[in-house]
């Protein structure tokens, strides 16, 4: 059974496994490691997909208050699900508990930069909902209204 719960620092190490995972899945030879994830702590915005106690995906992201809006917005950054996981709604399930905690925060907007190339995650945030920005230049960037 997958769980869907709110990250926590006890998730760190698996957070920067699967970061790991993510980064190496576009030949990005980065990621981030423990300290800089336990410093940052208060800054992360992440949930994850438990499975029989092991983290299988997650989703993180930003909230940012729009001053001439006067409203805020969550840019999505994140969202990796392990391959033996995939095709198995946990991506959905996911977005759909993002969705539901953004909308209590009283959040009106998700954006996602996805790359012009990049058509399964383009297709993944479509499913879920997602419209092409009209403000799109460099990447696609896609948003779900609240």
């Amino acid at each position: 059974m997958i769980k869907i719960r709110s990250a926590s620092e006890q998730d760190i190490p698996a957070l920067v496994n699967l970061s790991w995972a993510l980064n190496a899945a576009f030949d990005c030879p980065v990621a981030p490691e423990e300290t800089a994830l336990a410093r940052n702590w208060g800054q992360i915005d992440a949930l994850v997909a438990e499975a029989d106690g092991a983290i299988v995906g997650f989703m993180a992201g930003t909230e940012n208050f729009l001053l001439h809006m006067g409203r805020s917005i969550y840019t999505l950054h994140s969202l990796f699900v392990a391959p033996a996981y995939r095709q198995q709604g946990i991506t959905r399930r996911l977005f759909e508990a993002l969705c539901d905690d953004l909308r209590r925060r009283n959040v009106f907007k998700i954006t996602v930069q996805v790359g012009k190339e990049n058509d399964n995650a383009r297709a993944i945030y479509e499913a879920l909902g997602a419209v092409e920005s009209p403000h799109a230049q460099w990447h696609t960037t896609m948003e779900y209204y609240l």
